[in-house]
């Protein structure tokens, strides 16, 4: 337990820094939308083609690979079967409690994952991560498609057009394709890719801190208990079952628990103001499950790494 504390301990401090920034002004709400552009079309893809390209594709990737897979879809089945009982909130509230059961937060992933398992968990879990982006944006513009407040639905087109220019996805894919090759980039560019690479969690960190918002009226709770009991018990749990079940090697497994013990993603509430869904709901679970997740995660990841 002191280890997971020790290793997570800057990354709570750099979110609650980055929630200190914006209330304290100096460093107000107009500017975090260019710190989060910066790091999500810039910063991250380059720690993502500078792992990758560096350490390529590891031995068992396409079985950790079809646990994420199974894993996020029986989720989705679940939500899916749990909605009459939730009857009583209407269906773009419904979709704050399915995006707060199915997404994940990249940036806490990823940090997490270097303090606890070392850099060379980066290359498997940003593999593992393209997959769940790619998996996970589909199953939520159906979702959006199915209870969100808009009468026009995205089309496949338009869904394939957002999947083609995700810049993690492309990252993946460049990283890949460089790991493959032989080593053709100058040593110049190599070192430039790493530079901002490193930048990529301290800002992404700081821009989850500044996104946090306290929920503004009771009905926005049960979204949040209802996708929190999800997002750290059923998923985690069901996640490192099958990975036990399919003999994932275990390195891969403790990948698969940064992947799946982390609260949702901020980039919900953007998706729920695009696409329909309930801004505020939304918002508040992200928040509660940020916050949440500075206790749970923690006793999550001393139970399974110790296991």
């Amino acid at each position: 337990m002191t280890v997971v504390l020790t290793a997570l301990a800057p990354v709570v401090l750099l979110i609650a820094l980055g929630y200190g920034l914006r209330r304290s002004g100096l460093a107000p709400d107009s500017g975090w939308p260019a710190v989060e552009r910066l790091t999500y079309f810039v910063l991250f893809p380059a720690l993502l083609v500078s792992r990758i390209s560096a350490q390529g594709v590891p031995s068992g990737l396409a079985v950790a690979a079809a646990v994420t897979v199974i894993t996020v879809l029986a989720v989705a089945a679940l939500l899916l079967v749990l909605r009459p009982a939730f009857r009583r909130l209407t269906g773009p509230t419904y979709t704050a409690l399915f995006q707060g059961g199915v997404r994940f937060n990249t940036y806490l992933s990823f940090a997490m994952a270097e303090g606890l398992l070392g850099p060379e968990a980066l290359a498997p879990l940003a593999w593992l991560a393209a997959v769940m982006i790619v998996l996970i944006n589909v199953l939520c513009v159906l979702a959006f498609a199915r209870w969100g407040a808009r009468k026009t639905a995205p089309t496949l087109g338009s869904l394939a057009k957002a999947l083609g220019t995700n810049p993690l996805i492309l990252a993946c894919l460049a990283g890949g394709v460089l790991a493959a090759l032989p080593p053709m980039l100058p040593a110049a560019i190599d070192d430039a890719l790493a530079l901002l690479g490193s930048a990529a969690l301290p800002l992404g960190l700081l821009a989850v801190g500044a996104a946090l918002r306290a929920p503004r009226q009771a009905t926005e709770l049960q979204p949040l208990v209802a996708s929190s009991v999800v997002q750290f018990a059923v998923k985690p749990a069901l996640a490192l079952g099958l990975a036990a079940a399919l003999a994932v090697p275990a390195p891969l497994q403790g990948v698969l628990l940064m992947l799946f013990c982390v609260p949702t993603a901020t980039s919900a509430y953007i998706l729920a103001q695009q696409l329909g869904g309930d801004g505020p709901a939304t918002a508040a679970v992200i928040t509660g499950q940020t916050l949440l997740a500075l206790a749970v995660t923690p006793l999550l990841l001393a139970t399974f790494l110790t296991v």
